[in-house]
């Protein structure tokens, strides 16, 4: 999967290409007075190795209610950009830029598990749209 952050105001291109995917952590636990379903997400850079032009990107899920779970999952990036950048550079031009080049394949997946999952434990699956919390989050 490729993806590409452009920041309009140094007109920089940023090409990231997915290169592996992995469930790292998976927890459940079943409730018996679950209430309503709540779920949080996160996602953050853990390391960028500049001699590979990598990053390596983690995407935490919580979800509680009838059932409690949480899982992470990480992914590598290669990187491609117009010129080098250092691991600080990086990190700002992703936060300015749209990070759902990096997250939609990590939320995709989890969407995936955790409806696999709420569904086996739980008897209905409860499927999340691959958005990241703050799209979502409206009066919290």
């Amino acid at each position: 999967m490729k993806g590409c952050i452009i920041i309009a105001e140094n007109e920089l291109k940023l090409n990231l290409n997915l290169e592996d995917i992995k469930l790292v952590n998976l927890s459940t636990e079943r409730k018996k007075d679950g209430g309503k379903i709540d779920r949080t997400n996160h996602i953050e850079i853990l390391e960028f190795n500049k001699e590979r032009n990598q990053i390596v990107v983690e995407y935490t899920e919580n979800v509680t209610g009838a059932l409690e779970l949480n899982l992470a999952i990480e992914a590598i990036f290669s990187v491609e950009a117009e010129k080098d950048l250092t691991a600080t550079q990086l990190e700002e031009i992703v936060k300015k830029g749209d990070i759902d080049h990096l997250a939609y394949p990590l939320l995709t997946e989890s969407t995936q598990i955790t409806s696999f999952i709420t569904g086996k434990v739980l008897g209905i699956p409860t499927i999340f749209p691959p958005v990241l919390e703050d799209e979502t989050v409206e009066d919290k």
